[in-house]
């Protein structure tokens, strides 16, 4: 599934409002998909996630992000999501490998089924990748 939302938001979104999207071919054979990338497009994605198909019925969106990344960038992708009709969840985890484990994802699984989520909804993962 996830694949095939990154090959619709590369079918579906070529510019955002911020500016021209570089592509990047991941090479997976069968399974290759393209990444969109740049800078400043994250008001953009609440109405690029609307306008996939996978993504009609959706409603419940679960944001997951880190002590880092959140503050910076949560507020802009919350509300992009909101002003395109989803109704989203933000829970934002400790910084740190060692919080990528079975204990993150059993808080993350708690989170969503306190707040109604289920198969249905849709999960983003708000990361930067980076380090200090």
């Amino acid at each position: 599934m996830v694949e095939r939302i990154i090959s619709l938001l590369d079918e579906n979104q070529e510019t955002g409002e911020a500016g021209i999207l570089e592509t990047v071919q991941v090479d997976l054979k069968e399974r290759g998909y393209s990444i969109k990338i740049g800078a400043g497009n994250l008001e953009c994605l609440g109405e690029a996630m609307a306008a996939l198909e996978p993504l009609q019925d959706v409603k419940s969106v679960l944001v997951v992000t880190d002590e880092r990344v959140g503050p910076l960038y949560g507020k802009q992708v919350l509300g992009s999501l909101k002003r395109a009709g989803f109704i989203p969840l933000y829970h934002q985890l400790p910084e740190g490998e060692e919080y990528k484990s079975l204990e993150s994802a059993d808080q993350l699984y708690t989170a969503a089924i306190e707040n109604g989520l289920d198969r249905e909804s849709a999960v983003v993962a708000l990361g930067g990748g980076g380090s200090r």
